[in-house]
């Protein structure tokens, strides 16, 4: 049987590249939110700003303790992201300013929005554009 059509999804829960972290302060992470490592604490995550490169992404935040969930950006994860208009085939991200609430593919998780970049400037690869018939989306894989 020969397969019809491609299909992108995200793999971004692996089994082991979830980590327990807290937000920097003064940052309100949020299921989606594209996040980057930071120093003046332990295990301590921040929202990526433009043109920065996203380590990870929140999975969940626990409001009992202060604690966020992030699944690692490791080799073998796979996600569909929107992007600004610049994400071309073969090109690395980075990430933009801007964290929709209700992205091109209708998922109502606020995942940031990223940039295509030449591949030495960036992280992961971007594999497929126009996912599903969606414009402005791409699937990023990160290799091992």
């Amino acid at each position: 049987m020969a397969l019809t059509s491609t299909r992108s999804t995200d793999y971004t829960n692996l089994g082991d590249n979830c980590v327990a972290g807290v937000p920097k302060s003064g940052y309100t992470p949020a299921k989606g939110h594209l996040v980057r490592r930071e120093d003046a604490q332990n295990d301590e995550w921040d929202l990526c700003a433009n043109s920065e490169l996203p380590g990870g992404l929140v999975e969940s935040v626990n409001s009992g303790n202060g604690t966020i969930s992030v699944l690692l950006l490791i080799g073998g994860v796979s996600i569909i992201l929107e992007h600004d208009g610049t994400a071309d085939k073969g090109e690395g991200i980075q990430a933009t300013d801007t964290a929709v609430a209700t992205n091109a593919l209708g998922v109502t998780i606020p995942r940031t929005v990223v940039k295509g970049v030449a591949i030495a400037s960036g992280v992961g690869r971007v594999v497929s554009t126009t996912v599903g018939g969606t414009t402005n989306t791409c699937e990023v894989v990160f290799p091992s």
